[in-house]
């Protein structure tokens, strides 16, 4: 019973961080796996222990969230645009 709520909570969590941290997949399904074990040292209900290791975990690596990547690229660069003036008709 332990072994598919493990199971489960795992899955649930791969989703959540690959929409947090999308193309990350492999690093996350990695951190999952090592803190599963983790767990599984400090307790014999390891999912109440893995959502918080892999939280701290993640936070470890240093990745920010898709949405804060974006605002960072558009903000870092800027687009100069000339400014373009009408011809004056008062000729």
């Amino acid at each position: 019973m332990v072994k598919i709520a493990v199971s489960e909570l795992k899955d649930r969590l791969q989703q959540d961080y690959e929409r947090t941290y999308p193309g990350l997949g492999e690093i996350i399904r990695t951190v999952l796996d090592e803190e599963e074990a983790n767990a599984r040292k400090l307790s014999s209900f390891p999912h109440l222990f893995l959502p918080d290791l892999v939280e701290v975990h993640i936070a470890t690596l240093g990745l920010e969230p898709s949405d804060r990547r974006d605002d960072d690229i558009l903000s870092s660069k800027a687009v100069l645009v000339p400014s373009l003036r009408c011809p004056s008709s008062e000729s």
